[in-house]
């Protein structure tokens, strides 16, 4: 039997309030997905595995559907969903190992998730918002016009939360029309930064290449969020689909 780790024993193997993977996507109305990955806790404490086991040897598998109809444990921690709204994803756990990994939901203005019976531990992973239905807001393509300087593009018809921090996952369509070119992305089309950018090339005109990349975004003089990108060609072709997102712990 595994001796369970508890809040007051720490552990160093990996980086300081880490996140891989669990990424929030395939939104419904009323239903998330968590993708696998790992996290430490919010206090640095404890390791919080989807998809792979914990110190018991115990998986919750994933993706992890999480139910917004429904209240405790991969639901929302109470009431029901409100319009024009921003939620905050948590993953939770139980130090002690009597339960399992799960997810839950809560009002983004609340400093924490109200945790279900058994748990103790939780890490904010990302944020999901509601439309004036009262529904959430799923991921949708998005066409990018070809330009040859830094242009901002805003992601709120995908859903995404202007929230600092948060990162979202694309999956680029890109097709270019001279050999060679490609589309780099960073957070605003007023950074400075020119080496390092996620970028996508496409080798071969007129072929598509189809790739992921994750980009942090920035947030709008209007309150949106929002990526920048630059194409080589202003006759270059690209659709973006933002497959999920997560917020870093800052």
């Amino acid at each position: 039997m595994a001796i369970p780790q508890i809040q007051a024993d720490p552990i160093y193997q990996l980086p300081h309030l880490y996140i891989q993977g669990l990424q929030i996507g395939n939104i419904t109305t009323t239903t998330l997905e968590i993708q696998a990955g790992q996290c430490r806790d919010s206090t640095d404490n404890i390791d919080i595995p989807l998809g792979s086991p914990d110190l018991e040897g115990l998986i919750t598998p994933a993706p992890l559907l999480v139910d917004l109809t429904k209240n405790g444990v991969n639901g929302l921690d109470t009431g029901t969903l409100a319009v024009n709204t921003l939620y905050a994803v948590y993953m939770i756990a139980d130090s002690s190992y009597f339960h399992r990994v799960a997810a839950i939901v809560t009002l983004w203005s609340n400093a924490a998730p109200l945790l279900p019976f058994g748990y103790d531990s939780f890490r904010l992973i990302g944020t999901v918002s509601t439309d004036a239905a009262a529904h959430l807001i799923p991921p949708a393509d998005i066409v990018l016009a070809g330009v040859v300087v830094f242009t901002d593009k805003e992601l709120d018809i995908a859903g995404v939360p202007a929230v600092l921090g948060t990162i979202v996952k694309l999956n680029v369509l890109f097709t270019s029309a001279v050999n060679g070119d490609s589309i780099k992305f960073r957070p605003s089309a007023g950074g400075s930064q020119v080496t390092g950018l996620p970028t996508v090339i496409g080798p071969t005109a007129g072929v598509q290449v189809i790739e992921l990349v994750d980009v942090p975004i920035s947030i709008t003089a209007g309150g949106k969020a929002a990526i920048a990108y630059v194409e080589t060609n202003a006759l270059d072709l690209c659709t973006i689909q933002v497959l999920g997102y997560y917020t870093l712990q800052i």
